[in-house]
């Protein structure tokens, strides 16, 4: 299971890299705080606190790629939805 992970993330991490397109490593956020923000009881990974550290770190992602993209709000949203667009073919 571990080697087709690793396969996995390495094909994920060269397509992105070959697209320019930045990647937010969730999975490396959460060891530190896992005890703090898992939560075990009907499969659901995170508890609310947990979903709002990522929400954090997701927004904290977005805003610091549009600062160095010196991308507008409105920017961001045409190149968010252009991306949507490629990756899944719909409109």
């Amino acid at each position: 299971m571990t080697r087709s992970r690793e396969k996995y993330n390495a094909v994920s991490k060269a397509i992105m890299d070959e697209q320019q397109i930045p990647i937010d490593d969730l999975h490396s956020a959460i060891p530190p705080y896992r005890e703090k923000y898992w939560l075990a009881p009907n499969n659901v990974p995170f508890n609310e606190e947990g979903s709002a550290f990522l929400g954090t770190v997701v927004a904290n992602s977005i805003l610091g790629e549009m600062e160095r993209r010196h991308l507008s709000e409105t920017q961001l949203r045409s190149t968010h939805k252009a991306s949507l667009i490629a990756m899944t073919g719909c409109r």
